[in-house]
């Protein structure tokens, strides 16, 4: 099988699509297409004032600052995972990207601090 470019399947670009239409730099290494959220990390979905827990959880994971997400990222424009997809979608990009609904967020979600703490989930 051949793919029509280059794709870069596991990307931490979640927050950066709120600031850089380009996804640099995917896109000036040649990358055609990036898949982000499989890794567990994530903006989506993001409950109203929880910014703060998935930033921590971003920041657990990668060397992005926690002030260029806070800032960068247009908070409010999503709640839901397929609020997420639509805010995607109303934006350009220089290249296709794929995501999927990243675990530690959908955990934080439904958990709330349950979830940092690392408590079992429950029927509740």
């Amino acid at each position: 099988m051949a793919t029509p470019g280059w794709v870069d399947v596991h990307t931490h670009y979640d927050g950066q699509v709120s600031w850089d239409d380009t996804l640099d730099p995917s896109f000036s290494h040649g990358v055609t297409s990036v898949v982000m959220g499989n890794c567990g990390v994530g903006f989506a979905p993001a409950p109203p004032g929880g910014e703060q827990r998935l930033i921590e959880l971003m920041e657990g994971v990668e060397d992005i600052p926690g002030t260029a997400l806070y800032e960068g990222i247009e908070w409010g424009r999503w709640e839901t995972f397929p609020e997420y997809l639509d805010y995607l979608a109303s934006r350009q990009y220089t290249l296709d990207m794929g995501t999927q609904v990243p675990h530690s967020a959908l955990r934080n979600y439904v958990m709330g601090d349950r979830a940092l703490r690392h408590e079992n989930a429950s029927a509740a």
